[in-house]
């Protein structure tokens, strides 16, 4: 939280092993999966599966808290809790952010959602999650 694309940029760095933001695609991917679904867990919404305004509990939480709403690939929160910084830019400068927040509702809270804001902004509804490049 409170956090900006270059502050999340350089956490990712600092814990080393190549870490990075992932791309708008690779965070869709994985909060989606193979068959691109609508919410990580499947195609129906379910409340209990994500911190939304839903969830009435007004603010972020601990990640684990949501284990039904894994990806198969054990992404956690990949939607509610807080919006997320990747690495792709828009034409206009500002930085795509995906999934949702603690305070949105139903038609927000999906993988596929994305707006911009400016790089440099800070949020309480701000996180991050990093990437890193796996090869088969």
């Amino acid at each position: 939280m409170l956090v900006s694309a270059s502050d999340a940029e350089a956490y990712c760095r600092w814990q080393g092993a190549g870490l990075r933001l992932p791309s708008e695609a690779e965070w869709e991917k994985t909060a989606r999966g193979d068959g691109g679904r609508i919410f990580p867990w499947g195609d129906s919404w379910d409340a209990t599966r994500l911190n939304s305004a839903a969830s009435g509990i007004g603010g972020t939480t601990a990640v684990g808290r949501y284990p039904r709403g894994a990806r198969p690939y054990g992404i956690l929160d990949a939607v509610g809790n807080v919006f997320q910084w990747t690495s792709s830019v828009l034409p206009d400068g500002r930085r795509v952010m995906k999934g949702c927040a603690w305070d949105d509702d139903p038609g927000l809270c999906r993988p596929a959602f994305r707006h911009g804001r400016p790089p440099g902004s800070r949020h309480i509804l701000f996180g991050f999650r990093c990437a890193a490049d796996v090869f088969r």
